[in-house]
């Protein structure tokens, strides 16, 4: 299973390639103050050491600030595997959602883990 994202101001949200999330109501669902939206490639640079196309959770290991906190679709917990970007966009590497969840606690964090699927109606 392939996973993309957006970066955002102070969250990175996880989600399937195909969900699609609407970042109008994001916040909401993930109990930010503010309305959510990408960050732009010198915040992605600077807070996250990446270049735009290679955001991954896998850079919470450059936030040395905490400044994000990684917001995972709960849809992907149930996923034997997990592919993502290495910290460049030219490969992938694949972790088990358990690893993913041991790695984000190793940087010293706690993911947001919230049911991205569009309400129902």
């Amino acid at each position: 299973m392939h996973v993309s994202a957006c970066a955002t101001g102070c969250a990175e949200s996880r989600c399937d390639e195909d969900r699609q999330v609407d970042l109008k109501t994001l916040h909401t669902r993930c109990g930010a103050s503010g309305q959510l939206g990408f960050a732009t490639a010198d915040r992605m640079r600077e807070v996250l050491a990446i270049e735009p196309g290679s955001l991954t959770p896998l850079a919470l290991i450059a936030d040395a600030a905490g400044m994000v906190t990684l917001v995972i679709d709960a849809g992907l917990m149930d996923a034997d595997q997990l592919n993502f970007h290495p910290l460049v966009n030219t490969g992938s590497t694949g972790l088990s959602p358990r690893e993913l969840l041991a790695f984000v606690a190793s940087c010293g964090r706690k993911p947001i883990i919230v049911d991205l699927a569009p309400a129902p109606g």
